[in-house]
């Protein structure tokens, strides 16, 4: 658990430091890569502090790995580890 809270805290610093200087919304909707139509496509903060909180990655994080990943609407860590290892 302390290496998920971990995981967790690393990937938000990297994710707004680096990534979300500019929220580009209406960019960022057109460009989104999650097949889940929800309230929060475009708004990769939100989507990101959401996920997050339930201990899972976003769908853009799958999609990089292959559509079929992001399909599942799987976004568990343990999930997203094991399709990059099988890599």
């Amino acid at each position: 658990m302390v290496y998920l809270n971990y995981l967790v805290i690393i990937t938000r610093k990297l994710f707004f430091d680096r990534i979300m200087t500019e929220c580009k919304q209406e960019e960022r909707k057109v460009n989104c890569t999650c097949t889940y139509d929800c309230h929060r496509r475009g708004k990769c903060c939100e989507c990101l502090d959401y996920h997050l909180a339930m201990s899972q990655l976003p769908g853009c994080a799958f999609a990089k790995i292959s559509k079929e990943a992001e399909r599942s609407y799987n976004r568990d860590f343990d999930y997203f580890a094991t399709l990059v290892l099988k890599k």
